[in-house]
C-alpha cells in the first residue's frame, strides 16, 4: 500500500541519520554547558489524490447529463483525441438511443501505481423503453498537476461501444388516439379541413360583396372583418380568412370556382369542429381539449429520452397534454449496436408497440358549444357539473381559439402570422378562465360566511341586523351596501337567511368584524378551506390555479373577507364544486372531465366512479338553512331575492347566489353560483358557476346566464329559454350592446 511504503521509507531515512552521528560523551561539564541542537530531519510526503473521488465526480456529472463537466474531467491526451462538441454529441446520441432517464452507479476498489491509477464502477442505465442495463466499467486515470484525470475512450459510454461501435434505435409509432365527447362525437381525431384565403389583386369589384358573403357563410366570420383583413394589403399577398369543414366546402365548390380571389387548400388536422355542417373556429372546449404541436427544438432531447423519435406531434395543453401517455401510446423500438462500418453487430433490446388509448370525456358538446356562442364578445367562464357526481358537462372559457393555428401544415398560418396573433392576443384566449384564472368572488362568498357564522355559534338564524345603506362599526371607515349605488331604499331588518337572500353587505360586514372581535379571526378562512377554496380541486386533468384565501389581520380585512373581497381569489371550477356540495348535502366530489379510457377494441382500462374528497364542515341543520336561503335568492318576495327577477319564472327548481365582485379596473365581475333541485326527464341535477369579467351586477348578467344553462340542459339543447339581456335573438349580440373591454386585474396562471 502507498502509506506503508511511505512509512518504511521514512523509518529507513531516520535510521540512516541516527547511525551516521558520532556517539556523544557525557560529562558533568557537558550537562551544564549549552550545546547547539542537531537539526530535525524533514521528510516531504506527497499525498496522492483519491481515485474514487475522480471516478465519482465523472459519474455524478453524467447523472446530471452535464457533459461539459464530464469533458473537463478527462485527460489532456483524451481531449486532444475528441472535441467537446463530438464528446457531447456521442453521449447525447447514446442517451437518446437508450431513452436514458436515469443513471446510477456504485464505485468499486481502485489501485495506484506512481502517476497511474485504476478505478472501477458498476453503472446502472435506466431506460424509458428498454428497462435497465447494468455494466461494469474500468477507468484508467493519469495524474495531471496533482489531480487524477480519466483516460477516456468510447468504451466508457458503454463497454459494447469500444472501438467505434455505436447505438441506433428504430421506432414503431402508434397512431395518436382520439378524444370524444360524452356521446362519442369526435373532439380530436384525424380530419381534413379546408383553409380559405384571399389574393386581393384577383378580387372582382362587381362580385366582391357576394364573395365576402360566401366566405362568411363558410367560416362563420362576419364579412366586415374579412373585408378589413385585406385592406391595404399588396395585390399578390395571401390573406388568410379562416377554415371550413371539407363537407361544407364540397357543397359550395361551384361557387368557389366563380371567385378567382379565393384560395382553398386542404390540410390534415385533429380539429375539424363543425356545427350544423359549418366549421366553428372557436373549437369545442379548446382550453379543455388543448392542442398538439411539433416538439420544440430545445425539448427534443428530453422527449427522445422519454421514448419519442422526435418528429411526433405531442400534447402541449389541456387533455392533449395531461393524457399524453394514453393518447400517444408507447412506441415500439429496437436497440441495435452498429460497427464502425454502420453494419448491425448485435441487437441489444427490443420492445413491442403498445397501442394508444381513446379518451371519452364527460363534455356534452351540444351544451358546450351553445354556451360558448351565448358568450359572444364577453370574457368569462362557465362550469356545469353534475351535482351528485363531479362530472363536468361543460367548461366554457371565452374567448376561445382555433387549435388549427398550431398546425404547421395549415396554409393559413402564413409563416406563423395567425399563430403569433393568437399568442399575442391581450384577451389571452389560450387561458382556461374556468380553472386557471382566479377572481374575487364577491357576494357568492356570503354562503361561506353564513356557514361560519352559524358553526361558531356567535350567530343563529334568528339573529337580526338592520340593513341600511352603509356600515359604520369600524371607527373611521364607512362601507357601502350595494343598494346605495342603485338608489334603492335600505333593506331594513333582516334575519341571517334574509341577509343572504337580499345579499346585504352591512349584515356580512358585521359578521366578519364580530367574529374577528370574538376571537374567531380564522373562522371564515377555515370555513372557506373546508369548502375547498385556497387549494386545487384535484381534477389533475387540466392545469388549475389554487386561488387564495387570506386570514384577516384587522377588522377592515375581516369585513372585506366576509363579502368575498380583499385578497380573496377563487376559480369558477372551485365555486361550481362547493355549490354542488351545498346542493347535494355536503359532499365535495373530485371534478372530472374523463368518463373512460379505452383500448382500440373498446376494452375500458379506466371508467369514472364518483370520488368523495371530503364533506363540508357544516351540520345538516345549518346546511339546510343555507339551502333554503339560496332558494330564496331565486324566489323570495320578502326580502326580495336578488335573482328573483331573472329566475322566478323558470319552470325548474333552482337555488343559488348572485355575486358582484369589485375589481381595480373597469366594471365589477358578474358572478352566479347555483344548482338545480330536481331531476327532470331522468337527467341528473347540476351545479353551475358563471363569471362574466367586468360584466356588472350578478343579478343582471350572471343570473340570466345561469337560467340559460338550465334551460339548455333540461331541454337537451332544444330551448335556450329567454333571450339574454344583450341578445337581439338567440346567440346573436345586439348591435348596440356595449361589451366589456377591460382585462381583469387578477394575474392568471397561463398555460404554455
Amino acid at each position: 500500500m502507498k502509506i506503508n511504503r511511505l512509512f518504511l521509507s521514512l523509518m529507513l531515512t531516520l535510521t540512516a541519520c541516527s547511525q551516521a552521528l558520532p556517539a556523544a560523551t557525557v560529562t558533568p561539564e557537558a550537562t551544564q554547558t549549552p550545546t547547539q541542537s542537531l537539526p530535525t530531519p524533514i521528510v516531504q510526503v506527497t499525498r496522492q489524490p483519491d481515485v474514487n473521488a475522480a471516478v465519482t465526480a465523472f459519474l455524478e456529472a453524467w447523472k446530471e447529463f452535464d457533459h461539459a463537466t464530464m469533458y473537463s474531467l478527462i485527460s489532456k491526451e483524451s481531449q486532444a483525441g475528441i472535441s467537446v462538441e463530438d464528446f457531447t454529441k456521442l453521449y447525447s446520441d447514446t442517451e437518446n438511443a437508450l431513452t436514458l432517464v436515469e443513471l446510477n452507479y456504485t464505485t468499486g476498489p481502485g489501485s495506484v501505481q506512481q502517476q497511474m491509477a485504476t478505478g472501477t464502477a458498476r453503472v446502472n442505465y435506466k431506460s424509458n423503453l428498454f428497462g435497465e442495463f447494468v455494466r461494469d466499467q474500468v477507468f484508467n486515470l493519469v495524474n495531471e498537476d496533482g489531480n487524477w484525470k480519466i483516460k477516456w475512450h468510447d468504451g466508457l459510454v458503454m463497454p459494447e461501444m469500444g472501438g467505434g461501435n455505436r447505438l441506433t434505435i428504430e421506432y414503431s409509432i402508434p397512431e395518436r388516439a382520439n378524444i370524444y365527447d360524452s356521446t362519442g362525437g369526435e373532439l380530436a381525431a384525424p380530419s381534413t379541413v379546408v383553409a380559405l384565403g384571399i389574393i386581393p389583386g384577383r378580387i372582382n369589384p362587381n362580385t366582391e360583396e357576394a364573395m365576402l358573403t360566401l366566405l362568411s357563410t363558410l367560416t362563420g366570420k362576419p364579412w366586415e372583418s374579412i373585408f378589413n383583413a385585406y385592406q391595404g394589403a399588396g395585390a399578390d399577398w395571401y390573406i388568410p380568412v379562416g377554415e371550413a369543414s371539407e363537407e361544407s366546402v364540397r357543397g359550395y365548390e361551384g361557387e368557389l370556382e366563380y371567385y378567382p380571389a379565393i384560395v382553398a387548400s386542404t390540410f390534415n388536422t385533429r380539429y375539424a369542429y363543425t356545427t350544423r355542417g359549418l366549421y366553428y373556429d372557436q373549437g369545442i372546449a379548446p382550453q379543455v381539449i388543448g392542442y398538439v404541436q411539433a416538439i420544440p427544438s430545445d425539448q427534443i432531447a428530453d422527449y427522445k429520452r422519454m421514448g419519442y423519435q422526435g418528429n411526433e406531434m405531442v400534447g402541449v395543453a389541456g387533455l392533449e397534454k395531461s393524457q399524453e401517455k394514453y393518447l400517444a401510446g408507447t412506441h415500439g423500438a429496437m436497440l441495435t449496436l452498429l460497427n464502425p462500418q454502420g453494419q448491425a453487430a448485435a441487437r441489444l433490446a427490443q420492445v413491442e408497440v403498445k397501442q394508444a388509448q381513446n379518451i371519452t370525456t364527460t363534455i356534452d358538446s351540444d351544451l358546450q358549444i351553445k354556451l360558448q356562442r351565448s358568450f359572444q364578445d364577453f370574457r368569462g367562464a362557465i362550469v356545469v357539473m353534475e351535482r351528485d357526481t363531479g362530472r363536468i358537462l361543460a367548461m366554457v372559457s371565452n374567448p376561445g381559439y382555433d387549435q388549427n393555428r398550431f398546425m404547421a401544415e395549415n396554409p393559413n398560418n402564413n409563416n406563423g402570422v395567425l399563430l403569433n396573433e393568437l399568442l399575442g392576443d391581450p384577451d389571452t384566449p389560450l387561458l382556461n378562465r374556468a380553472a386557471q384564472s382566479s377572481y374575487p368572488l364577491g357576494s357568492v362568498f356570503k354562503v361561506i360566511t353564513m356557514a361560519a357564522a352559524l358553526e361558531t355559534g356567535v350567530f343563529n338564524n334568528d339573529s337580526m341586523w338592520d340593513c341600511q345603506l352603509d356600515y359604520r362599526e369600524i371607527p373611521g371607515l364607512v362601507l357601502d351596501d350595494w343598494t346605495k349605488a342603485k338608489d334603492y331604499p335600505p333593506s331594513g331588518e333582516l334575519n341571517l337567511s334574509g341577509g343572504l337572500i337580499r345579499s346585504c353587505n352591512p349584515w356580512f360586514y358585521h359578521i366578519g368584524v364580530e367574529l374577528f372581535r370574538s376571537g374567531y379571526n380564522r373562522a371564515i378562512g377555515d370555513m372557506a378551506a373546508g369548502f375547498g377554496l385556497g387549494s386545487a380541486t384535484g381534477i389533475g386533468q387540466i392545469a388549475e390555479d389554487p386561488g387564495n384565501i387570506p386570514y384577516p389581520q384587522d377588522e377592515k380585512e375581516a369585513a372585506q373577507l366576509a363579502i368575498g373581497q380583499g385578497a380573496t381569489l377563487v376559480t369558477p371550477l372551485q365555486v361550481a364544486r362547493f355549490i354542488a356540495a351545498v346542493g347535494n348535502g355536503g359532499t365535495l366530489y373530485r371534478p372530472t372531465l374523463i368518463e373512460s379510457i379505452t383500448l382500440p377494441d373498446g376494452t375500458p382500462t379506466y371508467s369514472f366512479q364518483p370520488e368523495s374528497m371530503g364533506t363540508l364542515p357544516v351540520t345538516p341543520e345549518n346546511l339546510k338553512l343555507i339551502q333554503e336561503a339560496m332558494k330564496g335568492v331565486a324566489y323570495s318576495k320578502k326580502p326580495l331575492g336578488t335573482a328573483r327577477s331573472a329566475l322566478a319564472s323558470s319552470p325548474y327548481a333552482l337555488a343559488g347566489k348572485t355575486g358582484t365582485a369589485t375589481t381595480s379596473e373597469g366594471a365589477p365581475h358578474s358572478w352566479f353560483g347555483g344548482y338545480t333541485n330536481e331531476a327532470q326527464g331522468g337527467k341528473p341535477n347540476i351545479a353551475v358557476a358563471v363569471i362574466v369579467e367586468n360584466g356588472g351586477e350578478g343579478s343582471e348578467v350572471g343570473a340570466p346566464f345561469f337560467k340559460r344553462v338550465v334551460a339548455l340542459y333540461f331541454s337537451n339543447g332544444q330551448s335556450a329559454g329567454d333571450l339574454l339581456p344583450w341578445e337581439d335573438r338567440v346567440y346573436r349580440l345586439a348591435d348596440n350592446t356595449a361589451t366589456p373591454t377591460v382585462t381583469p386585474s387578477p394575474t392568471p396562471t397561463r398555460e404554455p
